[in-house]
């Protein structure tokens, strides 16, 4: 007698199983672009995607601010910052959005052959922590940079509080701007390299100065106008140090005893005099010397948010500190 011997199969045709599937976690991949835009849709496998989200989101942050401060009209400059600001945390939300929707629409989904810990771990380096540096640091050094008015030594072209723009491309080699006399510069102070003032040029090498105390000043002859001679404000000396938004300067006074009642200087090589508008409330070149050439760093262009104990400084906004 023979004996049938049924073998039970299992059926896969209802319920496929996949070794390689993979599913997107939606939350992750909305983290990861908050971290960098573009990072999530790579972790979605959209690497084209992904690198237009991380290039459009560099070029509202960098190259729009630039335009917006050295080549826009001073009466568009605001506009132009607010709309790099917005387009570029606009980009940032909607790559964070577009990779929660993209990832929870790829719960069915295999690993390409490039998604791998060590890419995602060398793309978030070269791009976050070297890329998006080094670019900012060049924009600082080669292009423009901010700074803050720690003091009222300028007065009144720059007000303790006022934010304002410096074009970099400034005396340098191949840079079109040379230094001139009436430039409002920053510079590194030579007895300090680590603190930067800002000042106004009035001589060049070669040039005579003859100054008495803190009321008059006369450059090859030619006596300087006073910016303050109408005012009469009261003011301790200033240094006219300013500052990055995080950095936190010292500052300094000077006395007009410390002044020589009638001196005669005449520019060493290389080297530039340098005057606060402020003249009774200004550490200078004629307390401090001269000023090499080589430390002078940016030219002055203007003013781009200004603010005091009363509240933001409206009419400051957007003032062109080139023409004063």
């Amino acid at each position: 007698m023979k004996l049938a011997v049924a073998v039970a199969e299992p059926d896969l045709s209802s319920n496929p199983v996949d070794d390689h599937n993979n599913p997107r976690k939606p939350w992750l991949a909305a983290l990861m672009s908050l971290m960098l835009p573009g990072y999530g849709q790579l972790y979605n496998g959209q690497f084209n995607r992904g690198t237009w989200f991380f290039l459009i989101f560099v070029a509202f942050a960098l190259p729009i601010v630039t335009l917006a401060a050295l080549y826009v009209p001073a009466g568009w400059m605001m506009a132009t910052l607010l709309l790099g600001c917005v387009g570029g945390i606009g980009v940032w939300l909607l790559s964070v959005v577009d990779a929660y929707r993209c990832a929870k629409a790829r719960q069915s989904y295999q690993c390409k052959p490039w998604q791998r810990g060590g890419m995602y771990v060398s793309v978030y380096v070269l791009c976050s922590l070297i890329g998006l540096p080094a670019a900012v640091e060049y924009v600082r050094s080669k292009q423009v940079q901010s700074f803050r008015t720690a003091s009222n030594s300028m007065r009144p072209s720059l007000l303790e509080g006022d934010l304002f723009f410096a074009d970099m491309r400034y005396n340098c080699a191949n840079c079109a701007q040379e230094v001139q006399r009436g430039d409002v510069a920053v510079f590194i102070y030579p007895n300090n390299r680590n603190k930067v003032f800002v000042k106004r040029i009035v001589a060049l090498p070669g040039d005579e100065v003859i100054y008495q105390g803190l009321d008059a000043v006369a450059v090859n002859g030619q006596p300087l106008i006073d910016p303050l001679q109408s005012e009469n404000l009261e003011n301790k000396a200033d240094d006219g140090l300013v500052f990055e938004e995080s950095q936190d300067l010292a500052e300094r006074s000077i006395e007009a005893s410390s002044l020589a009642p009638n001196t005669v200087i005449v520019v060493p090589p290389r080297e530039v005099f340098v005057m606060g508008d402020n003249w009774r409330a200004s550490a200078d070149s004629r307390t401090v010397g001269t000023v090499p050439l080589s430390d002078i760093r940016g030219l002055v262009r203007q003013i781009w948010f200004s603010k005091d104990d009363t509240g933001i400084r409206w009419d400051r906004i957007g003032r062109d500190l080139r023409n004063m």
